[in-house]
């Protein structure tokens, strides 16, 4: 953004984004703002839209919900947790309950990432709790919370793994889902779509592979998929033409997308269906989610499953009474009690 004008209107939604407001954020961000760009820091004070979150800790309790769904948007939307603040960056300063005299804590955000900021200012609320008597823990649950929302975004060489796109290259990809010159059938266990063959044959190798031999899809121009719901194609294919969805999928169309990207081998929807279920764990789709998380060697879904069931009380009631999978019980690394003593070697005479 250059200029006077649009210093002001830079202004202007910092002032939203510091209110913990996700939809005056939404209304007032122009569409080609890139939240990912190093120049998207506070004009004030220079830190990075995700350390402006973390800052909101100093505020009331009551808006924490709203700031962790304004993380996520912004994460969703190019911004970085790992992205280093200017040199020239305001310092951070937190006061105890009622009492302004002088900060009780005071941290640097220049040249630092969100990340960090959060992992820092909950260390030094940890300590204030033990030294001062005073309970911060809606504070330390809040910058839990982000540290988890903040660890979960892909990141590739020290850098988030993403891209801003013109929303009218995604729409335009939207549109030729429903262009009627396709020419590949796609069948599924209860209906079936049709998509741009040459699409697929780029996206996957399996089915380049199939469209090209002599066997059946090749010549017919239509392709089973045995077990996947038609939901879940629709939200597989969504992906490859857009990158991204419209609808909210439930974890189990996620499993099924992801298992058909899997088998044909379409890598950026594997990562892209992995991520989505990361954010959809809960107890009730938990079981499912590591089940295929182990099956499909997914590391980071894995982890994500790992570090879930180590927060979750009815999780770890699970695992006492062995009630979960074996796939399940061995991700979580609780079958080591259930091993079998190694056989004896017969020495032969």
């Amino acid at each position: 953004m250059g200029g006077r004008k649009q210093r002001k209107q830079l202004r202007d939604i910092w002032r939203v984004l510091e209110s913990g407001e996700l939809c005056a954020l939404q209304a007032i961000t122009p569409g080609e703002f890139d939240w990912a760009a190093a120049t998207a820091v506070s004009p004030v004070s220079g830190a990075t839209p995700l350390q402006e979150v973390v800052s909101s800790v100093a505020g009331e309790t009551d808006s924490f919900d709203g700031f962790k769904s304004v993380a996520k948007w912004l994460l969703d939307h190019g911004a970085c947790p790992i992205q280093m603040a200017d040199e020239d960056a305001c310092g951070f300063d937190m006061w105890g309950h009622g009492d302004r005299r002088r900060p009780l804590i005071s941290v640097e955000r220049k040249t630092r990432s969100a990340l960090s900021l959060a992992l820092e200012i909950r260390a030094e609320l940890h300590q204030s709790e033990s030294t001062q008597n005073v309970d911060w823990q809606d504070e330390i649950t809040f910058l839990s919370e982000l540290v988890v929302i903040f660890s979960k975004v892909e990141r590739s060489h020290g850098t988030c793994n993403r891209m801003s796109v013109s929303t009218s290259v995604v729409d335009r990809w939207g549109m030729m889902l429903q262009d009627p010159d396709q020419n590949l059938t796609i069948r599924a266990s209860d209906g079936a779509c049709t998509v741009h063959a040459n699409m697929l044959r780029i996206a996957s190798p399996v089915v380049s592979a199939s469209l090209s031999s002599a066997m059946q899809e090749g010549s017919s121009k239509s392709i089973d998929v045995d077990g996947c719901p038609l939901a879940a194609l629709h939200f597989f294919v969504e992906l490859v033409y857009t990158g991204g969805s419209s609808e909210n999928v439930t974890a189990s169309v996620a499993i099924h997308a992801l298992e058909l990207a899997h088998r044909w081998q379409v890598d950026d929807v594997v990562s892209m269906v992995e991520k989505a279920l990361i954010g959809l764990l809960e107890v009730d789709t938990f079981e499912e989610t590591a089940s295929t998380a182990q099956l499909l060697n997914l590391p980071k879904l894995k982890h994500a499953c790992v570090s879930f069931a180590r927060q979750s009380s009815v999780i770890q009631q699970q695992m006492q009474s062995k009630a979960l999978p074996k796939s399940v019980m061995k991700l979580l690394g609780s079958l080591a009690g259930d091993e079998q003593p190694p056989k004896k070697l017969r020495r032969m005479l």
